[in-house]
């Protein structure tokens, strides 16, 4: 058994397996940063609901059932994978790669800096790409039932780096900054679900599939739709806006 008090840091640099009869418990850091480490069942890790953990170029797989990190997640580097189902309030995503079959649970304030996303992300608070802030879908998913904004000034903020990508949205998705940006990733709008741009142009290079009661709103700048999708929801333009359509729909 390992335990970190408050205000400790165990520093993982080197590849370790966590098993069986282990335990890693205390309100203390734990800091992923080399190597890989595994927690697979049996494990009793008492840690993420008193402590933080930062993943900071470690592979961390976490494969031990669900698991709630009460303090959120730091990720700096590395890859977090497994088939643990994770919970998290607040995370700052700020470089690595989220992969495994398991889920990601965002419930508060998320940042992303670049990453790279072969996982399931329920993205449920609040959400936000700015400056040169990128998501590279490499078959991954985004759930979004909370606000995500696409607030910064990369060209291509969702990219599609090959295999099966979605972005499903239940929430809102915002674009607001005075500059172009490429989403690669088939968009679904869902009932309830609204896309708002008020600024730049927000151009979707994959389907576009606007449910019955989904709203698709252009309150300034320009929407551009690359592909065909479906279509039974509602669209706003309002005056100086533009909706342009280079792909088959049906209204």
């Amino acid at each position: 058994s390992t335990t970190i008090a408050s205000g400790a840091t165990l520093r993982l640099l080197g590849s370790r397996s966590y098993g069986s009869g282990t335990s890693l418990t205390g309100p203390g850091t734990l800091d992923l940063q080399g190597g890989t480490i595994d927690f697979t069942s049996g494990t009793t890790l008492g840690l993420p609901s008193t402590g933080l953990i930062n993943l900071s170029g470690a592979t961390a797989n976490f494969s031990i059932g669900p698991l709630t990190m009460a303090n959120g997640l730091n990720m700096t580097g590395g890859t977090l994978t497994g088939s643990s189902d994770i919970t998290v309030g607040n995370a700052a995503l700020t470089v690595g790669t989220l992969s495994g079959t398991g889920s990601l649970t965002t419930s508060g304030a998320v940042s992303v800096g670049d990453i790279t996303l072969s996982r399931t992300w329920n993205a449920n608070g609040s959400t936000s790409l700015t400056g040169a802030n990128i998501v590279r879908f490499s078959n991954g998913t985004i759930n979004n039932s909370g606000s995500f904004g696409l607030d910064g000034t990369q060209v291509n903020p969702l990219l599609n780096n090959g295999g099966t990508n979605f972005f499903n949205n239940t929430g809102t998705l915002t674009k607001t900054t005075a500059t172009v940006a490429n989403v690669g990733v088939a968009l679904n709008n869902a009932m309830g679900a609204s896309l708002n741009v008020s600024g730049g142009a927000l151009v979707l290079n994959s389907a576009l599939n606007n449910a019955l009661g989904a709203t698709i709103a252009v309150s300034a700048g320009t929407l551009v739709l690359n592909s065909a999708g479906t279509e039974a929801g509602s669209t706003t333009i309002a005056s100086g806006a533009t909706l342009r359509l280079l792909g088959s729909r049906s209204y």
